[in-house]
């Protein structure tokens, strides 16, 4: 019986060997695998991290472009005439009919001034004309008297 243990272990051993050669051949592939897989990973990674460099690079011009935009329109919004008046507010065609008008407005004032004069000159003749008239019409009544007496 010894020899048949003798064998059966060399056997057993042997068998061990193999099972302890595949088990550590599985363990590298496996490890060789995850590397594989961690370079692969790891590569990806960088890629997408790229990607979002990029689009990060993209987005600054954008927002560069947006601020470099609103300073301008700012900078426009904020101008104001010489009474403080912000310059938007008003377009010129409006500041220059109201300034026509005005001017118009003035002329018109200044013509019924004119009219008024002399419209007070003429109830003024008129009141003088009916002065006369009744120190005309005094007289004639004054001669009549004298006609008839």
């Amino acid at each position: 019986m010894d020899m048949l243990d003798s064998q059966n272990m060399t056997i057993l051993g042997l068998f061990a060997l193999v099972i302890a050669a595949a088990v550590k051949e599985f363990f590298g592939w496996i490890s060789k695998k995850n590397i594989q897989n961690s370079e692969t990973r790891f590569e990806n990674l960088n890629k997408a991290i790229a990607g979002i460099g990029e689009k990060v690079d993209k987005l600054s011009e954008k927002v560069t472009t947006i601020a470099d935009e609103t300073s301008e329109m700012y900078d426009w919004h904020n101008k104001a005439d010489q009474d403080g008046v912000k310059v938007w507010y008003i377009r010129q065609s409006l500041e220059n009919a109201l300034r026509d008008n005005a001017k118009a407005t003035e002329a018109i004032a200044r013509n019924i001034e004119l009219q008024t004069r002399l419209l007070e000159e003429l109830i003024q003749n008129q009141r003088n004309i009916g002065r006369d008239q009744a120190e005309v019409m005094k007289v004639l009544h004054d001669i009549e008297r004298n006609i008839e007496e």
